[in-house]
Parts: structure tokens; C-alpha cells; sequence
């Protein structure tokens, strides 16, 4: 934990930063009543987990708008959704069904997918042809199976890497490491397996909605399941509250929200696959 007027000190570093918090803090979508005309003000009303990850999200903006400068439109927008809806996701699973802190949640959702940028940048039209492209129109292909054939590595043990370079505490490499790794050959602690649980639901969700094809519901239903007892049905108002806090952040973060048409796709998926298990 770290105190108030210790991260006010820290953000205070960076005008930037400091003005786009207190920009962001008033803004409609994170405000509750009140706006705040300073940056103790709006430490103070999100509370510190809150402020870092938001402070860290739009960090993360500038890295990855640089970093997808070549990417064709249709990757960019993939990404984006992908990111934004897998950090609004894990956020959600851990407020209602799971017993680890949702601002940490969300911050993990932000940062674990950052191995792709790494990956494309590295291998480059490789990368998007043999894996991005493939996992997307082939919904039986598993993500790190496909990029393992492609790079030898997976996009979470290079996330890791990348966050234990710039300094990330264990706390949060752990989980980023973890979330793609088999649960038997780890001994991790309670708190990182509940963390682990909300990016695996997360990001299932996230490709779900990618592509809300049978094998990709099936999946975030098993999930639901084994970690939480619950059906996808149960779930529902969970997921929708992640929708709804992924289209809001996309102002601030400036990712594509999900269309009308996707929402439409998502929603009658669902109810097929339950109409099937009657």
C-alpha cells in the first residue's frame, strides 16, 4: 500500500500526467458528484489502487499508440477492445465473485496482453498472419499454442518480462506470468490465484466476444464453472457491468467501444447456447 500524500508526491513529478488525472478524475465516466480542482482531491476521491491503475492506463496509451503506428486499422481496433474490455472484465469478475482487490484486477487486464505488442513489433507480419489472423477466424485455435509454433514463447511469459524490466513489483509479474502457465507446476499464493482466475475469465470473455462462436462460449462457461460455480446466464448483469465500464473508458483511453452490432452478436449467442442446454 502507499499512502495519499506520498502518491500525490510521486504523480506531482509529471505535470502531464498530473493534469490528464484530474482530467480524467472529473471526468463523467469516473466522477460520482463532486469534481475535484486538485490532484490530492482526486487521489483522494478514486483512492490509490485506483489512481495507479488509471495513472498506468494512460502511461500504457502513449507506449502502445507508438507501437501500433504500422498496424493495419482492423489489428489496432482488435487490440484495443481486447485490452480495454479484458481490464473492465477481470475488474468486474473480482468485485462480485472473487475475494482480491478489482482495481488490481483491472490493472492486470490492462498490462497482460503487452507481449503481443512485443511480438508483433518483433516478428511483425509473421506474427499477424500465422497467429493474430489464424486465432481469429479459426475459433478452435488456442492463442499461445499458435504463437508457440510461430515465436517459441507465449504473449504472457513476454508480458512478464517486459513488466519485470521496468520494475513492476512481483506482485503483479506473478500473475501476468501465471495466467497462461499450468495451475499444477505453480505454488502460487491465494491472493495471485485469484487474480489469475479474473485474467482467465477475462480474457476468455474477450474473445468470446471477438468472436461469440460456440467453442469460445463454452469456454467462458466452463471457466464460470470451475472457479466460481456459476453459468454464463448467472453471469450475465456481470458481464454486462464490464461492457458498460469498457465502452466509458474508451473516451479516456481512446479505444474503439463495441458496437451495436457486436452487443447484438454477443447477446444472441448467449441465448442460443442456453436454448441448447435446455
Amino acid at each position: 500500500e502507499i499512502s495519499i500524500p506520498q502518491l500525490v508526491k510521486e504523480i506531482e513529478t509529471d505535470s502531464r500526467l498530473t493534469s490528464e488525472l484530474i482530467k480524467v478524475g472529473n471526468s463523467s465516466q469516473v466522477a460520482s458528484t463532486s469534481k475535484q480542482k486538485d490532484l490530492k482531491g482526486i487521489v483522494t476521491l478514486l483512492g490509490p489502487r485506483q489512481a495507479i491503475a488509471i495513472c498506468l492506463s494512460l502511461g500504457l496509451r502513449t507506449v502502445r499508440s507508438k507501437l501500433m503506428k504500422p498496424w493495419a486499422e482492423d489489428f489496432r481496433h482488435w487490440y484495443l477492445k481486447r485490452t480495454s474490455l479484458m481490464a473492465a472484465t477481470a475488474e468486474s469478475i473480482a468485485r462480485y465473485y472473487d475475494s482480491v482487490p478489482p482495481e488490481t484486477a483491472y490493472l492486470l487486464g490492462i498490462l497482460q496482453d503487452i507481449g503481443i505488442l512485443v511480438l508483433a513489433e518483433h516478428y511483425g507480419e509473421v506474427y499477424f498472419e500465422r497467429v493474430i489472423k489464424r486465432v481469429r477466424s479459426i475459433p478452435t485455435l488456442q492463442f499461445t499454442a499458435s504463437e508457440n509454433m510461430v515465436t517459441n514463447t507465449d504473449h504472457g511469459m513476454v508480458s512478464a518480462a517486459v513488466l519485470q524490466s521496468w520494475g513492476f513489483p512481483f506482485s503483479i509479474v506473478q500473475p501476468v506470468y501465471a495466467h497462461h502457465q499450468d495451475d499444477a507446476e505453480l505454488n502460487l499464493p491465494i491472493m495471485t490465484q485469484g487474480l489469475v482466475r479474473c485474467m482467465r475469465v477475462a480474457e476468455a470473455f474477450a474473445e468470446m466476444c471477438d468472436q461469440p462462436v460456440p467453442q469460445r462460449i463454452l469456454k467462458v462457461n466452463q471457466l464460470l464453472s470451475d472457479y466460481y460455480q456459476k453459468g454464463r446466464m448467472e453471469a450475465q448483469d456481470v458481464f454486462l457491468t464490464a461492457i458498460d465500464k469498457s465502452n466509458q473508458m474508451s473516451e479516456i483511453l481512446r479505444t474503439p467501444p463495441l458496437s451495436a452490432e457486436e452487443l447484438e452478436a454477443i447477446a444472441t449467442q448467449f441465448q442460443e447456447g442456453d436454448e441448447q442446454q435446455v
